[in-house]
């Protein structure tokens, strides 16, 4: 079956389950690969249901941004008192594994600053760009 023959719903669904299962396979425990931390991973890649894993990006994204591009590209939405648990039970740990540069653009930015980002290390954007490949 083709990707176009997929139904949209099944087509968010698999990316998202392949989210997780990366963050599984890079050690992430149950905690950091469930929904929110998948969704996250997504958003940090700007990896939309349709995109291959080969055409994902790594731009500068805020937590707001996050939680903007998961409603809009996967249809869940999340309040903005939700922006806690987002940086609580994804990205802290993508940043301490390394997975993700905060502020690569301005390292000195305060991290209560509303122009915080983060953006996926090219380490981490190879690797993504690579799932489902031969490499």
């Amino acid at each position: 079956m083709s990707q176009r023959e997929i139904k949209p719903e099944k087509m968010r669904q698999e990316k998202l389950s392949q989210a997780k299962m990366i963050l599984q396979q890079l050690g992430f425990g149950p905690r950091q690969s469930n929904d929110i931390a998948g969704y996250t991973l997504l958003a940090l890649a700007n990896l939309t249901p349709e995109l291959l894993w080969s055409k994902a990006t790594a731009p500068l994204c805020g937590i707001k941004g996050i939680i903007d591009f998961i409603k809009e590209y996967y249809g869940e939405s999340y309040a903005p008192n939700t922006r806690e648990t987002i940086r609580d039970e994804a990205v802290k740990y993508f940043v301490a594994a390394g997975l993700v540069v905060p502020n690569p653009d301005k390292p000195d930015r305060p991290t209560n600053s509303g122009k915080y980002v983060y953006q996926l290390s090219p380490a981490t954007l190879q690797l993504l760009q690579s799932f489902n490949t031969d490499q």
